[in-house]
């Protein structure tokens, strides 16, 4: 036997999602630099991923970053970030990565640290964009 448990839509917190906001790329861009300018060369790149990261997509208006450092870095880009006032919350059972939430009063985050060389996070066609656009708002 299957039990189903059914919400009630109106109990859920509320998601604000804006149409898209070409100031986020600034944003990004802004706090990358931050965050470069904090951790040196011990950063390999900084993706701007998620829903913000893809143009003209409608989006939570939260930039998530994803700062990608050598296996050998991470301790020190993990302190680093948490001076910075990211609160690390480890690696949330996902090996590879750690996971950071954002300091208080910002729409800002650092969603994780990979410590290795992998492909962007988010490679995503301009029609799965405005399906995923869809479906948010549906």
């Amino acid at each position: 036997m299957v039990k189903a448990t059914f919400l009630n839509m109106s109990d859920l917190p509320s998601i604000l999602i804006e149409e898209y906001d070409a100031r986020w790329v600034d944003s990004f861009a802004a706090l990358a630099a931050r965050v470069k300018a904090s951790l040196g060369d011990r950063v390999g790149r900084i993706e701007h991923v998620g829903s913000t990261a893809v143009t003209g997509l409608a989006a939570k208006p939260v930039i998530d970053l994803d700062v990608v450092v050598s296996p050998s870095d991470l301790r020190e880009a993990i302190q680093h970030l948490e001076r910075l006032g990211y609160v690390h919350e480890g690696d949330l059972r996902i090996a590879g990565r750690e996971a950071f939430r954002s300091p208080p009063g910002t729409l800002t985050i650092a969603k994780r640290i990979r410590a290795a060389s992998l492909p962007s996070s988010l490679a995503c066609s301009r029609k799965l964009g405005r399906r995923h656009a869809l479906l948010k708002v549906t």
